[in-house]
This record gives C-alpha cells, sequence and structure tokens, in this order.
C-alpha cells in the first residue's frame, strides 16, 4: 500500500513494501504570482515619484523580491538536493541519526529507506529527549524537531527524516552523535 503526503516544499510517496520512501520536488506558482503583484503594487506606489532614492530603493526591492520568488520557486528541489548531498559527505558518527538517502536525481526527486514515523502523540517526549541535549539550539529550527512525524524510532535509535534545512543541518552537525546515542536506550 502506498502513501501520499504533502509538505510546504515535496510530496513523500511512502511504499512500505519496497522498504523505501520517494520525495518529488514540488513546483509552486504561488511565488510568482506573488512576485508579480509585489512588483506591480509596489511600482505603482513608488515610481509616481521622481526620486532618485526611491527608484533605486524600487530596484532593490525588486531584486529581493526575484530572490525569495526564485527560492520558494525551487525550495523542493534544493531541500531534496541538500538532503541527499548532506547523507554523503556527514560524517559517519553523525550519520547513525540520518535515515539513508539512497538517490536523488538533481533534486527532483530523492529516494530514501522507509521508516515509520513517529505517532504524534509521542511528540513532546521525544522533543524533550532532544532537547536535553541540544536545547536552545532546537528553538532555531522548531519545525522540524517539534514534529514527530519527522522522526522513525528504528530497533538502533531514533533517525531523522527530514534533513533538507540548513539550519537543520547545523544542529546535526554540533549534536548528531549525541541525539542519537541519547535518545536510542529509551
Amino acid at each position: 500500500m502506498w502513501c501520499i503526503s504533502r509538505g510546504t516544499s515535496r510530496i513523500v510517496i511512502a511504499i512500505p513494501s519496497r522498504g523505501i520512501v520517494i520525495k518529488c520536488a514540488r513546483v509552486r506558482r504561488w511565488p510568482i504570482k506573488l512576485l508579480f503583484k509585489d512588483v506591480v503594487v509596489t511600482g505603482r506606489m513608488m515610481l509616481p515619484s521622481s526620486s532618485r532614492k526611491t527608484k533605486k530603493l524600487y530596484l532593490e526591492f525588486v531584486g529581493s523580491a526575484i530572490n525569495r520568488a526564485f527560492i520558494q520557486f525551487f525550495q523542493g528541489f534544493t531541500s531534496n538536493w541538500r538532503e541527499w548531498a548532506y547523507y554523503k559527505r556527514v560524517n559517519p558518527r553523525h550519520r547513525s541519526f540520518l535515515q539513508p538517502t539512497y538517490f536523488s536525481l538533481l533534486g527532483i526527486l530523492n529516494i530514501q529507506k522507509f521508516g515509520e514515523p513517529v505517532d504524534t502523540t509521542r511528540g513532546e517526549e521525544l522533543y524533550h529527549r532532544f532537547f536535553k541535549v541540544a536545547g536552545q539550539a532546537l528553538i532555531h529550527d522548531g519545525h522540524h524537531w517539534t514534529f514527530a512525524r519527522n522522526f522513525h524510532l528504528a530497533p538502533d535509535g531514533p533517525k531523522i527524516l527530514d534533513y533538507g534545512s540548513v539550519a537543520t543541518q547545523k544542529i546535526i552537525d554540533e549534536y548528531g552523535a549525541a541525539l542519537f546515542a541519547n535518545s536510542q536506550s529509551k
């Protein structure tokens, strides 16, 4: 049986019978719509002014709006690519905390080992275990550490299923082995 979940930047297709998960990047149109709206609405307000300073501010705004739209449009691709690349290069001690990512097709899709996500009723318990190790660092990446479904409790210890975020990777770089070791015996 297949199970399909939609995240903000990826669609996850779990195939437990094959022991894999396929993470497909979502292409979102709304960042382009927001970009158009930002540029047109803000342009109508700012450009009637003949001030060079106003026009310069508008161009800076347009540049940052394009950058933001680009990042949001391709977020699923970058998360997939970052997750695969991180798994390949991370310290082997920290890798024990990661659910293995086997393959990435240029960030379009990833193939990861299947792991049954933790039941949401155990989320607080799991978060407190991680908080004992990493403390305040978890607050900078609250989504990944407070949502129990981002983890799998394997026989050898907990595994993080979603680690495509830079903030998540920084925490794993610093505390990965300790998070795995201190949480596996519970």
